[in-house]
């Protein structure tokens, strides 16, 4: 798996008109702006250009900025066409999705926490009562006192 941190740091550090680490301030790209990237920064891969789009791009902040009429940008930050209404529409779509990709995310932590609690409290050890007629002897911890390591010596 390709950390694409680190890429779209260098991105963002190349192209600062373009890419932000910010993720308020993401603008859509134009389409087809990783054939740009690959011209540009020939060291990188195709998979690494692929995992560093994605991520930059899936991220809720991107998808709430691209909303019908928003200009799209090339890698100097010149308006490069914009955001159609099927565009504007998909990405309230998978903002919708993500939103409840994380509601299932935290349902999921919270009932694996309260099985955990439940397990935790059923695996502790009950006390014993005593049986008909007899006694149970209880019996304390030693205390570590001087008198008593006197004795032992």
């Amino acid at each position: 798996m390709i950390d694409a941190r680190p890429i779209i740091s260098m991105l963002c550090e190349k192209f600062p008109h373009a890419f932000f680490m910010f993720e308020q301030r993401r603008r859509p790209l134009a389409r087809g702006i990783h054939k740009e990237i690959a011209a540009a920064m020939p060291t990188l891969t195709k998979e690494q250009i692929s995992a560093a789009m994605r991520c930059y791009t899936l991220n809720a902040a991107y998808k709430r900025a691209c909303v019908e009429g928003a200009p799209r940008v090339n890698l100097m930050g010149y308006e490069a066409g914009v955001v159609t209404s099927a565009e504007a529409d998909n990405a309230v779509a998978r903002i919708a999705g993500i939103r409840e990709w994380k509601k299932k995310r935290k349902d999921k932590a919270a009932r694996a926490k309260a099985e955990a609690l439940a397990a935790a409290r059923a695996a502790e050890i009950e006390p014993r009562t005593p049986l008909h007629g007899h006694q149970i002897r209880t019996f304390s911890k030693p205390k570590l006192q001087l008198g008593s390591l006197r004795r032992a010596s």
